[in-house]
């Protein structure tokens, strides 16, 4: 399962719960980074799940923010958790959570 938090600067949260076998792999919305860490693994299906869970989160923040998936930019905070990336003194349009378990 994927589950994906999302908390808009408007107030509103919505929480996502989707078999992974759901999420429809789609590299070309991947970052170049993305590619890289898709690239780097060596099990396939720890690689598939990977691409999933990314293309999900890319479409389903694309649609919040109504963005093509693949425009989105993401950055690392200190903890290693990735956030929207947005320009200096640009605050976040919203933060979310990318989770996965059992599969």
């Amino acid at each position: 399962m994927v589950r994906i938090d999302v908390d808009g600067t408007d107030g509103g949260t919505t929480i996502d719960v989707v078999p992974l076998g759901q999420c429809r792999p789609d590299p070309s919305l991947l970052s170049p980074d993305e590619q890289a860490r898709l690239a780097s693994f060596r099990n396939q299906r720890a690689a598939d799940s990977y691409l999933r869970r990314r293309s999900e989160l890319r479409r389903r923040l694309g649609a919040r923010l109504d963005r093509q998936p693949a425009s989105l930019r993401f950055a690392t905070v200190a903890n290693g958790k990735p956030v929207l990336a947005t320009e200096p003194g640009e605050p976040a349009p919203l933060q979310f959570n990318l989770s996965a378990s059992g599969e």
